[in-house]
């Protein structure tokens, strides 16, 4: 019995890995790759990180929820797109 959930759980985790080698990867362009990690610590007091926080909760606990271009024009009104080449659409 064993032996058997080995063999399975061996055989399953080499499948995830080949399908896992058999995806295709995001396209990301070579200048964005391999760039080392930086973590810092304390990037923003604790004070501002709390301030920060209660802004983005009382803007999700509004009418229009956070604000995006969708948001906006929802709000607006705006229907008539005039320029789709520019991303108004």
């Amino acid at each position: 019995m064993m032996a058997t959930c080995i063999k399975i759980s061996m055989l399953l985790g080499l499948g995830i890995f080949g399908f896992l080698k058999t995806v295709k990867r995001t396209d990301i362009p070579d200048h964005l790759l391999r760039h080392n990690i930086i973590y810092e610590k304390h990037l923003i007091e604790p004070e501002t990180a709390k301030g920060l926080n209660k802004i983005v909760r009382e803007m999700g606990q509004d009418e229009v929820g956070y604000p995006t271009q969708i948001a906006a024009d929802l709000k607006t009104g705006v229907g008539n797109i005039l320029h789709k080449h520019i991303g108004e659409a």
